[in-house]
């Protein structure tokens, strides 16, 4: 390490602290030439990690490029910047556990799951620049297989809501039926209690 005063060539560590929870090595030196001591400091640089394109071609992982596509997607439709957000961060949370790489595809289906259920115009837009859409059949192919989706989740949700309200029919005929029973029987006399036949005691004497 050079020195910053006198530009001598050669310094000795007279002390080391970590710093910044440790992500960080504060070492102080001493020149050998002019005596006088400075301060350096060691961090570990993270590798970029690496988006592999459907072209076999490479590039850094770019939280911007991803977020400038989505607001794209979502222009005047009824998705806020803060949901945006939350989908970078969660894509980028989740990609985290790759290592080097990451295809770009696993990028693009996992803001396309993000979308889809927010909003399939959004979804739509965003799928035709994640997939290079060069006919309007690719497109009709994509809305189709998304509409089917979105009625299969609406049927699904249909049967789970008659089934719902179904049990809650018949607990209603329950309640209904006890209360009925409890109303049949207010205002009857007492029903008589049976103590048997009376026995006289013969008078001793």
């Amino acid at each position: 390490m050079r020195c910053p005063y006198c530009s001598g060539p050669d310094s000795r560590v007279v002390d080391s602290r970590a710093g910044e929870e440790n992500k960080v090595i504060r070492r102080r030196r001493e020149c050998f030439v002019c005596r006088k001591r400075f301060s350096t400091y060691e961090r570990l640089e993270p590798l970029p990690l690496m988006v592999v394109k459907t072209n076999g071609t490479r590039e850094p992982f770019d939280a911007a490029k991803l977020r400038g596509g989505l607001i794209k997607a979502c222009d005047k439709r009824p998705i806020s910047i803060d949901t945006i957000e939350k989908i970078v961060a969660e894509v980028e949370y989740a990609i985290s556990n790759y290592v080097m790489e990451v295809p770009s595809k696993i990028i693009g289906e996992m803001a396309l799951e993000k979308l889809e259920k927010l909003d399939p115009v959004s979804y739509l837009r965003f799928a035709s620049v994640y997939k290079g859409f060069n006919s309007i059949d690719d497109f009709m192919a994509v809305a189709s297989h998304l509409q089917s989706r979105v009625q299969a989740k609406i049927r699904s949700g249909n049967n789970e809501g008659a089934a719902l309200s179904e049990g809650a029919r018949l607990r209603r005929g329950e309640r209904d039926q006890s209360r009925g029973r409890h109303v049949n029987t207010e205002g009857q006399e007492p029903a008589p209690v049976f103590t048997g036949p009376s026995v006289e005691k013969a008078d001793p004497s």
